[in-house]
């Protein structure tokens, strides 16, 4: 028992670069298979039922790929998010400096 969940949450123990990696990899792998497929069925589409099936295995194949790429994408943005707010940690803050303008005091 101990050992599924130690299988189910490899991918939880991954940074989320290489998260960006392998997914976008995934993604691209899928989606390049998927024009294949559909590039290979060409015309025989219209004409039998297998050619049919292929066709829908590679745009299902075509949109897990982009499923994947737009995992991949929304790591690489919480990665950009992390490497500004720790940029913007050490030096610059709102409340330092010499502010607007001041009111006049009447």
């Amino acid at each position: 028992m101990q050992e599924q969940k130690q299988q189910r949450s490899w991918y939880k123990k991954l940074k989320l670069s290489q998260k960006f990696q392998i997914n976008t990899a995934i993604g691209f792998l899928l989606i390049a298979i998927g024009l294949l497929i559909l590039t290979i069925t060409g015309e025989e589409l219209l004409f039998h039922i297998h050619a049919k099936l292929h066709a829908g295995l590679g745009v299902v194949l075509s949109l897990t790929g982009l499923w994947f790429y737009g995992i991949g994408l929304r790591y690489r943005n919480q990665l950009d998010a992390i490497r500004i707010a720790r940029r913007n940690r050490g030096g610059f803050s709102k409340g330092k400096g010499k502010g607007g303008p001041k009111k006049k005091q009447v």
